[in-house]
Formats: C-alpha cells, sequence, structure tokens
C-alpha cells in the first residue's frame, strides 16, 4: 500500500469513538502552542527589556569621561590642549560639571502654602557642543535642548512628584563648600524626558554656567566624549599622562541580565515538557485505541517500518499545528504590547525601567519549531517501537 493512503487512513482513524483520544488531541496542539508562545515570548520580552534598558542607560551617559591625573578639575586651556590633539571628526567632546543640590517646589493645596523638596544630581555641560543625534533627544517632551543659563531639563517622574512642568520655576539648593551652606537659585524647566529608567526620579541637566556661578567656579569636572553615531566602532585612543580617559562600561548590568536567562529558560523548557508528555499520552492512546486498525493495515501489506512512518507523520502534523496556533498567538502578543503597552513593569527600583517591549527575532520562529518537530519525531519514533508488541502479539 502506497504511503499516502494509509496516512489518510490514520488520521481518519482519530475521529474515533475514544473520547480520552479526542480530548488528548486536542490538549497535545493547546499545549504545543502554549509552550511555544511561552518560549517566544520570554525570549522576546527578555531580549528586549535588555535591549530597551541597555539603550536607555547609555542614552543618559557619555561614552567616555576624560578627568585630569594632576588635579581635581579642568581649566580651559587644559580643555584646548586635549582637544587640539584629538580626531574631531569621530568624536564630540563636551566639559562637564557634576553636582548635588536640592530641588524645591512651592506649591498651594487647600489654601495652604508648602514646599516640596527632592535630592537631585545634577549634571551641568556645555549645550552648544552637544551632537544633535545625542540619543537623549529621542527621549524629549518637546525635542528642546537647548538649555541656557539657569534652565534645567528634569525626569517625568521627578517632574510629577514635584507638580512642576515645562516653563515652570523652581528653586536649586547648591551646596556652598566655602561657606559650609545651601546658596538657592531659581531655575525655568525648559524639558522633560522621560527614559523610564531611575534616573527620571533624580537627574537634572543644567547648562555647565549653572553650575559654575553657584559654586563660584571657573573649571570643569572633566570632558565628556560622545561617539559619532556613524562610527560607533571606532575606539577613542588617548595616551598623554596628564589625562585619564575611562571608557563607560556596561559589562556587570549585562552579566547581571544574563544571570536570569537560566532560570527563565528552564522555566520554559518544563513547560515544553509537558506538551511532549501530553503528546507521548496522545501516541500511546491511539496506539492502544487503535490496534485492530493498525493490525490491518499491516496484513493490507503496510510494514512496521510504514506504521512507524504514519505514527512520526501524525505527531509532525499535531506539531505543526500547534507550532502555527503557537506562533500566529505569539506575533500577536508582540505586535499588541510593542504598540500598546498593555503591560508595563511594577517598578522602577526592581526593573529598572517600566517599559516592556519585544524584541522580534525570526530565529526564535525557525529555531524552536524546528526543535519542537525533531523532538516529537523522536518520541513517536522510541514510543511506537515500544509499543510494537500490542500489534504484534494480538
Amino acid at each position: 500500500m502506497k504511503l499516502h493512503h494509509f496516512i489518510f487512513t490514520g488520521f481518519k482513524t482519530f475521529k474515533s469513538k475514544s473520547g480520552f483520544v479526542s480530548f488528548n488531541y486536542y490538549l497535545s496542539i493547546l499545549l504545543i502552542a502554549f509552550s511555544l508562545t511561552a518560549i517566544i515570548l520570554t525570549d522576546s520580552f527578555t531580549d528586549g527589556y535588555k535591549k530597551e534598558l541597555l539603550s536607555r542607560v547609555k542614552s543618559l551617559n557619555p561614552d567616555y569621561k576624560v578627568t585630569s591625573n594632576i588635579y581635581s578639575y579642568i581649566s580651559q586651556a587644559d580643555f584646548d590642549v586635549f582637544k587640539s590633539n584629538v580626531d574631531t571628526s569621530y568624536f564630540y567632546f563636551v566639559p562637564y560639571m557634576e553636582t548635588a543640590g536640592v530641588i524645591v517646589s512651592k506649591a498651594t493645596k487647600n489654601g495652604i502654602a508648602y514646599s516640596q523638596r527632592e535630592e537631585v544630581y545634577l549634571q551641568g555641560i556645555n549645550f552648544n557642543l552637544i551632537p544633535d543625534r545625542l540619543p537623549l533627544k529621542n527621549f524629549l517632551q518637546n525635542n528642546n535642548f537647548n538649555v541656557k543659563e539657569n534652565e534645567i531639563i528634569i525626569g517625568k517622574y521627578l517632574s510629577e512628584r514635584i507638580g512642576k512642568y515645562i516653563n515652570d520655576k523652581v528653586i536649586i539648593l547648591f551646596y556652598d563648600n566655602k561657606e559650609k551652606t545651601f546658596i538657592g537659585n531659581n531655575f525655568t524647566i525648559k524639558d522633560i524626558y522621560d527614559t523610564g529608567t531611575q534616573a527620571d526620579e533624580y537627574l537634572v541637566y543644567t547648562s555647565i554656567s549653572s553650575i559654575r556661578n553657584n559654586q563660584n567656579s571657573y573649571y570643569s569636572d572633566g570632558i565628556y566624549v560622545y561617539q559619532n553615531n556613524d562610527n560607533k566602532n571606532i575606539d577613542f585612543n588617548y595616551n598623554n599622562p596628564i589625562f585619564n580617559v575611562e571608557k563607560l562600561s556596561y559589562d556587570n548590568l549585562v552579566n547581571f541580565l544574563n544571570s536570569f536567562d537560566l532560570p527563565i529558560k528552564f522555566l520554559m523548557w518544563i513547560i515544553l515538557f509537558l506538551s511532549f508528555y501530553s503528546l507521548s499520552t496522545l501516541i500511546y492512546s491511539f496506539i492502544i485505541d487503535k490496534k485492530n486498525d493498525l493490525k490491518i493495515l499491516y496484513i493490507l501489506g503496510c510494514s512496521y517500518n510504514d506504521l512507524r512512518t504514519l505514527m512520526i507523520i501524525l505527531s509532525a502534523y499535531i506539531s505543526l499545528i500547534g507550532i502555527f496556533i503557537g506562533s500566529v498567538i505569539a506575533i500577536l502578543c508582540i505586535y499588541i504590547q510593542n504598540n500598546f503597552e498593555i503591560i508595563s513593569l511594577p517598578s522602577r527600583k526592581i526593573f529598572q525601567i517600566s517599559i516592556l517591549k519585544g524584541d522580534v527575532n525570526f530565529q526564535y520562529f525557525i529555531f524552536y519549531p524546528i526543535l519542537i518537530l525533531i523532538f516529537s519525531s523522536i518520541l513517536s519514533f522510541f514510543i511506537f517501537n515500544k509499543n510494537i508488541g500490542q500489534i504484534k502479539n494480538d
């Protein structure tokens, strides 16, 4: 008998009187679909979370930091010497100052005036030297990165916490090391950024002149070095004993994120194992329930190899249906989440960001389905060989 004849017969025999076989048939499809969906979504959102977190953290920081090995500051003369010895076509160089402060907002509630104070960390930079394609600009509400003296850019979380928004005025207190006290000054909120990271709670951008004037200083803490986006593969090498060049590394963050891969994948493989267990139960039940039909096929000319092939094709058929359903559901879930953000991460302090987006990697839709088909075929092969006596002995 030709192969396609008994394959057709085998499919027809699924519509048996045994409700248990029919139940396992649909259960196997659902479990394979659920398992594939779970594994693809887990990998997709895990990779998406890593990429999104790294992207947003990097957007808040330069690629390199340059400080002086001699002094605790860098003068304008030092900056000019440094810049004259580097290739400015591949990098942007921006003097900076960093300091802690307290932001104070005044408001009235129920007729009672009060002030809210939040500790912040200020980064003062020369915005005239900042490249137009700085990643942080992608997270600004009004894309207004031209900050002048006594103007600031704050995070969305901080803005909502103090109840102040674009063009509102706040007071920032700076600590004066000479006077050993805080000195306050009025600032206008120029723009608001929203990276979804913890930095939104405390990091404030302002002009370097604003910090210099409030701290009576003419120097910089160091130099930020930003790579040109078109030349990300070029390393910044600068050998001069006067300056210390530090490349900002995110290896610790990457290693921390990767440490969660093993337990997550282990859980997903347990789910996949359960679907294979259901599939093995279905194949075994099919052999027991249809042993007389299989024996008839054998008498009509089908060899045991033919019957074994039938079992493999039946399991592959079930797996393919589950793979199709699971893949469609996974794609829909990723699309809906990426476009409508139905689910958000519950805590910035735990996950660092509140945004959850999936990274569509089509390797998932190739590798995992092939793996499922291989395992289901191997499973059918061994189950049939183990239970072939049910056909021979009857």
